[in-house]
């Protein structure tokens, strides 16, 4: 499985405002404070792979090409969808932001190098891959909405960034 850039479209006003994940009041918050953390840190991890893309192959350098594309599309996706939510619900967009871009802040200081932000990207990507791959087999939300569809959408690029990087080694 090969990295494809996609530019999907989701309709989410209608459901967001519901409990839109299996009408699960708490999955759909875990859901959607998730999706809060990822403007900033998709951004955090283009930039840590970037800083190595002029000392890997020709290869290596495409597939950071496809993975910056993917997750600027992600955070397009989920910047979108965090305006709406805080529109419906009545949240405070830069509140819920805060506590992210306090958290990445401390990681742009003089003790953590290129190196260690790779590892932390890795260890993230890891982490969401596998949510992602639990998402496509179903095993959290079952739903057939548009926003669960955004979410599977997220799941299978993630998954498919855990592929490539098995790939390159």
């Amino acid at each position: 499985m090969t990295m494809i850039k996609r530019d999907p479209s989701f309709e989410l006003k209608k459901h967001l405002s519901s409990n839109w994940a299996n009408d699960d009041a708490f999955l759909t918050a875990v859901f959607n404070a998730l999706s809060f953390s990822f403007p900033k840190g998709e951004k955090f991890f283009m930039n840590s792979v970037r800083a190595f893309k002029d000392e890997v192959s020709k290869e290596m350098s495409e597939e950071i090409r496809m993975f910056c594309i993917q997750e600027a599309t992600h955070t397009r996706e989920h910047i979108k969808y965090n305006k709406l939510l805080c529109e419906l619900k009545g949240y405070d967009l830069e509140d819920l932001e805060d506590v992210f871009i306090k958290k990445l802040e401390k990681s742009h200081t003089n003790k953590i190098d290129n190196k260690i932000r790779l590892a932390i990207t890795t260890a993230m990507e890891h982490i969401t891959a596998s949510m992602g791959a639990s998402m496509l087999k179903g095993n959290l939300v079952k739903s057939d909405n548009p926003v669960a569809d955004m979410w599977k959408w997220h799941s299978l690029e993630e998954v498919e960034h855990r592929i490539s990087c098995i790939r390159c080694l």
